[in-house]
């Protein structure tokens, strides 16, 4: 199952409320932008969801800069838009596993 948010303060609004296993996180949003909301989740602010979940980025951004700073302030993965199917699906199911791992040490 999945929720949606519309915004970074919606997500960790629903992340004070609800666990989740992972998070696609856009960007560019209005409010809260993927950034901050990330260094949000990481500080510890997503409520009874580790500070460690896996976070992927989705973005139509494909600078380099902006990868790099994705994985400086801890996003696990990044993927580009528009969205293969394929690639998504390996996307998580490898930051799921490393989510365990990092959980089993």
């Amino acid at each position: 199952t999945f929720d949606f948010a519309n915004h970074g303060l919606e997500a960790l609004e629903a992340m004070n409320s609800k666990r989740y296993d992972a998070v696609l996180m856009d960007l560019q949003m209005p409010e809260m932008d993927g950034y901050e909301a990330t260094e949000q989740i990481r500080s510890g602010n997503s409520g009874m969801n580790s500070s460690n979940i896996p976070i992927i980025a989705v973005t139509a951004d494909t600078t380099e800069k902006t990868k790099a700073r994705v994985f400086a302030i801890g996003m696990d993965d990044y993927i580009t838009k528009p969205i293969d199917a394929d690639l998504l699906y390996s996307s998580v199911e490898k930051a799921l596993y490393l989510e365990n791992i990092k959980l089993d040490i």
